[in-house]
């Protein structure tokens, strides 16, 4: 059996200081900067942006709708509109950005508290998290959702003494609520249960049946208001008209496993992350760790749902790379040594954190920095961008571009700066499975689910035109949106990041530059 001593970690006062140095350490990054240009974060602003400008009649009225139907896409939408009266916009999505940075330890803090009845310094290690791949690519709602899902099933494990359909109507009606934060981190949560009731049957050797039938029926019950929202007000999360599913290859499954280590860096720091798993099973098995058994069979069904997922799912991409997150949250909660550990030890563990969580906070520091003064120079540069103009973004995704700082998955999205500074329709903007939508005359110049175009694109969508049945089908759910570009759009930003792009279409006049990027209006002729 693990274990069982009062706490498992510094005690006190010194514990509490423990983790609000490492919660300072994890947000003061992001809270430094003024726009922290991470994947999809601008483009969950400029959402946020235009639904408030949808609610005032404003200028995005022309190009944007609200869709008829309820989309399960909306933690962050809810949160930063809660704080909006009292903060700028920008602030407010830092805000919800450091919420997400801290949903790993609090998850972890919780679940080990439901599944062993104390907390100690163990949750500590899951700071480590905050900075991963998943917050890299600005998957903010998943990650505050799946968070939510987290702290759902530490309830239901600590909900365990009461009566099963008690239980589960208010165990339902909080998952409907992480279901409208994020569908699939519904789904996470569903798999936890599976895995909780699969856990206690075995120990039962599933017997008797009327009761383990009682207790599956009550577990699945708690899906009914979810399923209520799905049918009954058409709640759905789906990009564009096809239904795209790819497992991916085995190098695929790999990176989606380092999924929950890894955030950009010098390659010696993204090395030394990628191998802290390794260190960690070293570790378990010379202090002989053992997972705790209320989280051992939720782990197991977890770890296998997550090599079982497709890296595409109904044109929802990276959807095996949701749940390692989840499954590394589960085993830092339910590590439980099986003999006593000195102080000395402990003491040298929590060093060892604190090192290790100061030198990523500090590579994420230096990394979005570098990328605020990107931003800074690109919003100065849109100045020059009249107001609720057609932006076509180009962007060659030349990792050779001197000035690059970092690859162009983790800045595809910034040319949404003009959405929210300038009432910029810009055509990638994720729609549909958000709760706007483009408007049916502007929909051949956007797409659902796409991104930024090339140079070569560029030259190409000048002399060509739309075919008579429709833009043709690009991407996951998208289609090509820049056939014809000079009839669909007023302005052109090319962020070449002073790389050579080569020789551009005639109708472009350039009207502003700085370093990173260009701005060229679109003439007549």
């Amino acid at each position: 059996m693990p274990h069982s001593g009062s706490s498992d970690g510094l005690q006190g006062w010194r514990l509490g200081l423990v983790y609000l140095g490492l919660a300072a350490l994890v947000v003061i990054p992001i809270l430094s900067v003024q726009v922290p240009l991470l994947g999809d974060t601008p483009n969950h602003l400029a959402r946020i942006h235009i639904l408030e400008n949808l609610r005032a009649g404003g200028t995005m009225t022309h190009f944007y709708q609200r869709p008829p139907h309820l989309v399960p896409y909306q933690a962050m939408d809810v949160v930063v509109g809660w704080l909006r009266p009292w903060l700028p916009l920008y602030v407010a999505g830092r805000v919800f950005l450091a919420l997400c940075l801290l949903m790993p330890v609090t998850a972890a803090a919780a679940l080990r508290w439901a599944a062993l009845g104390r907390i100690g310094l163990m949750p500590a290690a899951a700071f480590l998290l905050s900075y991963n791949y998943l917050i890299a690519r600005g998957l903010l709602d998943y990650m505050f959702a799946a968070g939510l899902a987290v702290l759902l099933f530490a309830l239901w494990l600590r909900l365990a003494t009461w009566p099963r359909f008690r239980r589960a109507a208010l165990c339902g009606l909080l998952l409907a609520v992480v279901f409208l934060a994020h569908a699939f981190a519904g789904v996470a949560y569903c798999i936890l249960i599976a895995g909780d009731q699969l856990g206690r049957a075995a120990q039962t050797r599933f017997q008797p049946r009327r009761t383990l039938l009682l207790d599956w029926l009550a577990a699945a019950a708690q899906t009914i208001p979810c399923l209520i929202l799905a049918v009954g007000f058409g709640a759905t999360g789906h990009f564009g008209a096809a239904a795209d599913t790819f497992y991916g290859t085995p190098a695929d499954k790999i990176g989606a496993a380092l999924t929950p280590v890894f955030f950009p860096a010098p390659a010696p720091i993204i090395a030394l992350f990628a191998l802290l798993p390794l260190a960690a099973l070293a570790a378990a098995w010379a202090l002989r760790v053992r997972i705790a058994p209320p989280l051992l069979a939720p782990a197991i069904v977890l770890a296998l749902a997550a090599a079982a997922a497709p890296k595409v799912l109904f044109n929802a991409w990276a959807t095996d790379m949701r749940l390692p997150i989840l499954l590394a949250i589960l085993l830092i909660a339910g590590a439980a040594a099986t003999r006593p550990i000195s102080q000395r030890a402990i003491t040298l563990s929590a060093a060892a954190i604190v090192l290790l969580v100061a030198l990523r906070a500090g590579c994420a520091f230096v990394l979005l920095q570098a990328l605020d003064i990107q931003a800074s120079e690109i919003r100065g540069l849109l100045l020059a961008l009249p107001p609720g103009s057609r932006l076509l973004v180009v962007d060659p995704n030349d990792p050779s571009g001197p000035l690059r700082v970092t690859q162009t998955v983790f800045t595809g999205h910034a040319g949404l700066l003009a959405t929210i500074d300038r009432d910029a329709f810009v055509p990638f903007l994720l729609t549909e499975a958000t709760p706007i939508e483009v408007r049916p005359a502007l929909q051949g110049a956007a797409s659902p689910n796409s991104r930024t175009i090339t140079p070569q694109q560029l030259r190409d969508g000048a002399t060509r035109q739309d075919p008579p049945g429709g833009p043709p089908p690009y991407g996951h759910g998208g289609h090509i949106y820049w056939l014809g570009w000079p009839r669909k759009f007023d302005h052109v930003l090319v962020m070449h990041f002073g790389a050579d792009i080569g020789p551009l279409p005639p109708r472009l006049r350039e009207i502003a530059a700085v370093p990173i990027a260009t701005l060229y209006r679109v003439t007549s002729k």
